[in-house]
């Protein structure tokens, strides 16, 4: 008697997700030139990350724009302007809620009033773009602590 053998290949979608879209994000870089000049008009060259997505995508960010900490080492932090921020992740977060509250990054010190507010990175779908303000409305440098649900 012969026996037969079933092969089946198993792709998770989550993985299938992610090959798909570092392949995809490799072939608009490499159509588009590679720069992304996004609303401060400073060419950032393009990158794919092959690093696991990161689950933990949070961060706290000094009000000069660095990172204190966050919940993954490849998630960066930068001051566009006065009071403009961006917080880059290393997946997409287009479909996701995005939060933010004005903080310091230690455990000393106070916390000066004011607002923030957040949106989805135009040009980057890995980014969450974050305006803080103080009192008055006027654009201000302020930490902050992010926190992105998907």
């Amino acid at each position: 008697m012969k026996k037969i053998r079933k092969v089946v290949l198993v792709v998770s979608v989550p993985a299938l997700a992610v090959s798909l879209g570092l392949v995809g994000a490799g072939i608009a870089s490499a159509a588009s030139g590679g720069a992304n000049t996004a609303a401060t008009g400073k060419a950032k060259p393009a990158t794919v990350s092959h690093a696991k997505a990161c689950k933990k995508l949070w961060a706290v960010v000094n009000s000069d724009g660095t990172k204190a900490r966050a919940g993954c080492p490849s998630t960066t932090s930068d001051e566009l302007r006065t009071g403009n921020y961006e917080v880059i992740f290393n997946k997409s977060v287009v479909n996701c809620a995005y939060e933010a509250t004005l903080g310091l990054s230690g455990s000393a010190g106070g916390q000066p009033p004011g607002m923030v507010g957040v949106a989805g990175r135009d040009g980057n779908a890995d980014g969450v773009f974050i305006d803080t303000y103080d009192n008055t409305g006027t654009d201000a440098e302020q930490g902050f602590h992010l926190v992105v649900s998907c």
